[in-house]
Order: C-alpha cells, then structure tokens, then sequence
C-alpha cells in the first residue's frame, strides 16, 4: 500500500515543503506519475490545497510526523483503482468540471481496454513472466 505523506525539508515524503527562508520556498510533489499530464496534476494539486484552506485543515498535525507514520490517505496504485477515486472525489470533480472528468475517465477506461487487447503487449510478458 502507498499512502501520501507530507513532510518539511523531508525528502522521503511525497509532498514535500522545501523552505530555506525568504523566496527559496518551493514543493516537491512526487505523487504524480510521470506519465500524468502536468496541467492536470497541477490543477489538482491547487484544488487539494484550497479546499484544505476552505476546511481550515491543519497541516502541522501531519507534517511533524514521520513519513513512515502517515498512514491516514492511501493512494490508489492501479490506473482502474485511481479512476474510480477520481470520480468518487467531489473537490477535484468541481474543479475540473463533471464533463471534463467523465471524458478522461472514459478514455483512460478505454486504453485500459486496448492494453489489454493488444497482443504486443502479451508478446513482451511471454520474455518477463
């Protein structure tokens, strides 16, 4: 299981403060894949920290602990397991509005679908497996 951790000038979390004082303040956020369009991860990220502001969330509580001890937000590792929390997450829907949302996860579903039709792919794993 992966979970999200948040941490301060802490490099082993995956959203990660990096402040040195003054304008050198800047995140590290490494839950996104690298396969994931930058815009929409970015956009999500703005969301995730408006509402938490809108909440009056309190980040401290997290921060000061160990990455090892956030155990609170699991973090969806399969494309199919990550889709059905995209639709199931409110914030992130509003933001990104319901049309655009229901498209992604429509084509998402669907390359999941010829992924598993293809028979290159099949072809390669005969080498691995």
């Amino acid at each position: 299981m992966l979970y999200a951790t948040c941490g301060c000038n802490d490099n082993s979390s995956s959203f990660n403060i990096k402040s040195h004082g003054g304008r050198e303040t800047h995140i590290d956020n490494k839950l996104g894949s690298a396969m994931a369009n930058p815009y929409i991860v970015l956009a999500a990220t703005v969301a995730a920290g408006l509402d938490g502001i809108k909440r009056n969330l309190n980040i401290e509580s997290g921060v000061n602990k160990a990455p090892g001890q956030q155990k609170d937000f699991a973090v969806p590792v399969k494309l199919d397991e990550a889709l059905e929390a995209l639709s199931e997450d409110q914030v992130i829907c509003s933001t990104l509005g319901e049309p655009f949302v229901q498209y992604f996860i429509a084509m998402k579903k669907f390359e999941i679908e010829t992924q598993e039709l293809d028979d290159e792919r099949n072809k390669c794993l005969e080498y691995f497996i």
